[in-house]
């Protein structure tokens, strides 16, 4: 596929506990999405929280690097060094649902109106919760282009959560991109119960 056949995209990332899940699925897509050309990367980190027991997960960003370029030169993946990783995350409080969601769709607002890919794969619960949120309301309320991916190991094993990209091959990855815009057009036609009428 030539480069100007590909759209332009931008990627956002959560960066949960486990570096490798954040690489590997980032891999992926290169891999096996070359109908987008990825413009810039940005990294959705929680914040440190004493309070709550949460650790923060900024400090995962230079492993994650470090594996994505393994994978890239492992797998051929010549587009990895165009790509820009922006350089400050966005950082998001994981005992506070709404003001998550918030500063995720706030980041994603101060971009210019690339297709934006909220990969929710390595994110904790309220993390992907939060995005899920923040990509509703930019489809519904701003229009934007908003796809959710999602990456997964076939079947999950011990053996598998440990390998790079490049050592998993096609049957050991599951891979599911959806543009926001088609969820909310398949729930439309659902009807609600009739109202129940007071006797």
């Amino acid at each position: 596929m030539r480069q100007e056949e590909k759209e332009e995209c931008l990627y956002f990332s959560l960066v949960g506990t486990t570096p490798l899940a954040v690489a590997n699925s980032l891999s992926w897509f290169l891999r096996m999405k070359p109908e987008f050309l990825i413009k810039e990367v940005f990294f959705i980190c929680s914040e440190k929280d004493s309070a709550i027991g949460v650790e923060g997960t900024r400090k995962n960003i230079p492993k994650i690097k470090k594996i994505l370029q393994e994978n890239a030169r492992k797998l051929g993946l010549v587009e990895f060094d165009r790509i820009e990783f922006n350089r400050e995350p966005v950082l998001i409080p994981e005992a506070d649902l709404p003001r998550a969601a918030s500063i995720i769709a706030k980041a994603i607002l101060s971009q210019l109106a690339y297709t934006t890919i909220l990969d929710i794969t390595a994110g904790r619960k309220l993390m992907s919760s939060a995005s899920v949120i923040a990509g509703l309301y930019l489809d519904r309320f701003r229009e934007r282009e908003i796809y959710f991916y999602y990456y997964w190991l076939i079947p999950y094993t011990r053996d598998k959560i440990k390998k790079r990209a490049y050592e998993l091959g096609l049957d050991d990855v599951g891979l599911i991109l959806f543009k926001v815009r088609d969820i909310l057009l398949n729930l439309n036609h659902l009807k609600g119960s009739p109202d129940v009428i007071d006797q």
